[in-house]
């Protein structure tokens, strides 16, 4: 399934939501550390 949807956010900033590609890949692996090492509560611990 493809998503795609452009809106406009504060201070008319654009904000695209689509779907990922294999392109990527190493962009979605480094949010998600970045986000475990940022959490005071994590579900998981980096590296799992």
């Amino acid at each position: 399934m493809e998503y795609f949807k452009e809106f406009e956010v504060k201070v008319e900033t654009e904000c695209v939501i689509r779907s990922c590609n294999e392109c990527d890949g190493n962009d979605v692996l480094e949010v998600l550390g970045t986000a475990h090492r940022e959490t005071d509560f994590p579900l998981t611990y980096p590296g799992e």
